[in-house]
């Protein structure tokens, strides 16, 4: 799915229940939260760093294949989230009314335990862009590959803060995670299912610029977060 600011696609995510959508954390940041003292630290805990939950809406393809708006009426980030580090970059967004699901939109299976392994095939999708090119009006696809999650750790960053990482690159030009994909799922298939591995959280080219083919991306591994999802979602598919 689509997630909008006032209107315009500035992140995506993933249906999980016919009422939440994952996503990052970091798409509910206000501009001025990179800066504000209050807001860095080890985590975010001032409310007055996000946005508040009604400039938000998601866009759902519709069985014609028309998007459709639906309005956010609560943005939970992870209570851990730091923007410092962009740990625990993971986030749900309760929508006001269920999403009608379909071929076009129906909820993704969560892993229910580990499904880490390098050199996996995965695939993003988003309605992201490439390089300086405007959103796309339609979602796309692009193919990834796992790979070691040394290559997404910075200088002096410990191999705990990486369990919590999937660290991936592109197989092909122009099928990276890019801009306005921040936040949406990477998945994979498990016999006739296909499961969110994790979300978008940023690319080591550029700060917060995801669009660098030659270097991995990093995405928030969502089995750590499941008991935490469970907290707020009580109607996940089961797997």
């Amino acid at each position: 799915v689509s997630i909008m600011k006032n209107g315009q696609i500035m992140c995506g995510g993933a249906i999980i229940s016919p009422r939440f959508i994952i996503t990052a954390a970091h798409c509910f940041l206000t501009p001025n939260a990179i800066t504000e003292k209050s807001c860095l630290g080890k985590k975010v805990s001032n409310k007055a760093c996000y946005h508040p939950p009604e400039v938000f809406q998601v866009g759902v393809l519709s069985p014609n294949g028309l998007r459709q708006a639906i309005q956010v009426v609560k943005i939970i980030a992870h209570p851990q989230f730091s923007v410092d580090g962009r740990v625990h970059d993971i986030g749900l967004m309760k929508l006001n009314k269920p999403i009608k699901c379909g071929t076009m939109s129906s909820p993704i299976c969560l892993p229910q335990k580990n499904k880490n392994k390098y050199g996996r095939n995965l695939i993003v999708a988003g309605w992201g862009r490439y390089s300086d090119k405007p959103a796309e009006k339609k979602m796309l696809e692009g193919k990834m590959t796992q790979v070691k999650n040394g290559q997404c750790l910075a200088r002096g960053e410990s191999s705990s803060k990486g369990r919590r990482y999937l660290c991936a690159v592109a197989t092909k030009t122009n099928q990276k995670s890019c801009f306005g994909d921040s936040g949406s799922a990477i998945f994979s298939k498990f016999g006739d299912k296909y499961f969110a591995l994790g979300v978008t959280s940023f690319g080591l080219s550029r700060p917060n610029v995801l669009c660098s083919l030659d270097k991995p991306a990093v995405f928030t591994k969502t089995y750590p977060y499941l008991k935490w999802i469970r907290k707020y979602v009580k109607d996940i598919p089961r797997a």
